[in-house]
């Protein structure tokens, strides 16, 4: 487990019960200036769900308080990587006006 900060754009929310699904994309700069795309599998869970209110796909969300963790499924003899959400501040785009 790793905990996580930072900035990633949500999309494909999925809401269940008591979470929601989601993928995110984050970016960083690479040496050469160029920028470097990952997308995770991300579930949000409390607090957080209660902030998505209102979030469409492609918004920005800056992760407050979210953890990393890998799962080995046995079956596909594959690890995955996801990220738990607790807590997150919607970044929405500011009014044209």
């Amino acid at each position: 487990m790793l905990y996580v900060t930072g900035y990633a754009k949500i999309y494909d929310l999925d809401r269940q019960e008591n979470f929601i699904r989601c993928n995110l994309s984050t970016s960083k700069r690479n040496r050469k200036g160029e920028y470097e795309y990952m997308h995770w599998r991300g579930r949000i869970v409390g607090e957080g769900v209660l902030k998505t209110e209102g979030l469409r796909p492609g918004d920005s969300v800056k992760l407050e308080h979210a953890i990393a963790e890998t799962y080995y499924v046995k079956d596909k003899k594959k690890a995955f990587t996801s990220i738990v959400i607790f807590d997150l501040t919607p970044l929405h785009p500011k009014d044209p006006s």
